[in-house]
């Protein structure tokens, strides 16, 4: 499994992903956390060069650790890394039709709250609809 995991980043087959991670049971991907996290390091590691820096690892590999840390990690744990998973909308929407994770909610209403969010108002409202988000009142100025 964890195998398998290395070998979609490395190759940077972003578009195995997905069905990867459906395949797997929730214990699984559970197991697969600590893996996540040092593949995380490895790939943000920064290397500099004469005139600029950036990470070591490439667009691709950070799109497929973003993926692999929504599906699998708690809330406190994801947290730092949803910037690049929603800017992708239809990406999104793949994941959460089958992997939307029970503490998603309570991650936009605090997002929404604190006014830092990397989604837009058609996108929650699309959440909404389908049953993905709850919102919470409190923290929306509704009418």
């Amino acid at each position: 499994m964890k195998e398998r995991l290395y070998e979609i980043l490395n190759e940077e087959q972003i578009h195995e992903i997905i069905p990867f991670l459906k395949r797997l049971t929730a214990e699984e991907r559970k197991t697969l956390v600590p893996s996540i996290k040092k593949m995380e390091r490895e790939i943000s590691k920064i290397v500099m060069t004469k005139n600029s820096y950036h990470t070591v690892g490439s667009a691709n590999q950070h799109s497929i650790i973003d993926i692999a840390s929504f599906v699998c990690m708690d809330k406190k744990n994801f947290g730092k890394n949803y910037w690049s998973l929603f800017r992708n909308a239809e990406q999104a929407e793949q994941i959460l039709e089958w992997g939307c994770p029970e503490w998603f909610s309570d991650f936009i209403n605090e997002s929404v709250d604190a006014e830092f969010t990397a989604f837009n108002y058609q996108d929650i409202l699309g959440w909404t609809k389908k049953a993905t988000f709850s919102p919470d009142l409190n923290c929306w100025d509704i009418i």
